[in-house]
């Protein structure tokens, strides 16, 4: 990322520069920031229409935001500081953004907007969540707020078949560089399987697809190595019964076990 970028963007990538710079040796380039905005609205653009009510969950500095509100009737986004909110608004409005609404609330509370939605994004949440369960309160909480059809995007998910190759291109690039601050703690982050989003469906009648995707972008960075995307698409008006929900195929990570 350029020295000329604000810092509230910068906080909003604060973690991903983080390991970037450990890893490379470099700080992200305004071409890596582009792919990684990018990224999100190449795969929510089939989705978007002029009418399009979207919600950000951990909107954080808007770096997603000003590209895809315009593109919207409605953009909403949440957070957890105040701060960071009352930062994007001023900014907002300087840029002439009108039809955004911003929430001081944590993933698990937005359902208190009381709110329908078309589209749901999450980009570089999920990591910070404390577990499974946690993340299928969230996914719950979701669908109900998703209008009839829609679709939910959690972006930039750790992948957790890659958690420990991750973990070794940190400690590789710290033996190499003595005395350089690096990540020991590996712990705290949650890194979800592929098979987790297949529990998922059997779980919620509601969901009619999930699609899981690499990164877009060229560049190679921590981004695009170690995280993917899952697309979630909504039917509330084709849910299966209950007898054909419990034929599908049953996968690895049941959410009873985790």
């Amino acid at each position: 990322m350029k020295s000329s970028q604000d810092y509230f963007i910068k906080k909003a990538l604060e973690k991903t520069q983080a390991v970037k710079v450990l890893l490379l040796s470099e700080e992200f380039t305004q071409s890596e920031l582009d792919e990684y905005v990018q990224n999100s609205r190449m795969k929510l653009e089939p989705y978007i229409t002029a009418d399009t009510r979207m919600l950000e969950v951990g909107i954080g500095s808007g770096t997603l935001a000003y590209q895809l509100a315009p593109m919207c009737k409605n953009y909403d986004g949440t957070d957890i500081s105040e701060l960071v909110l009352k930062k994007l608004e001023e900014m907002s409005q300087k840029k002439g953004i009108d039809n955004m609404s911003l929430y001081n609330y944590a993933a698990d509370e937005i359902d208190q907007i009381q709110a329908k939605y078309d589209i749901i994004l999450m980009s570089s949440v999920t990591e910070y969540f404390s577990g499974y369960n946690y993340m299928r309160k969230v996914i719950k909480k979701c669908i109900d707020m998703i209008d009839k059809q829609g679709v939910i995007l959690f972006a930039d998910v750790f992948d957790l078949a890659k958690k420990e190759e991750y973990r070794q291109s940190v400690l590789a690039y710290a033996e190499a560089h003595p005395g350089c601050r690096y990540k020991r703690d590996f712990s705290h982050e949650l890194f979800i399987p592929h098979e987790y989003w297949k529990d998922i469906a059997n779980t919620f009648p509601e969901i009619e697809r999930v699609l899981i995707s690499d990164k877009l972008g060229t560049i190679k960075n921590e981004i695009n190595t170690f995280r993917y995307d899952v697309i979630l698409e909504v039917n509330h008006d084709g849910k299966e019964s209950k007898k054909d929900r419990q034929e599908r195929e049953l996968y690895k990570y049941q959410i009873a076990a985790l």
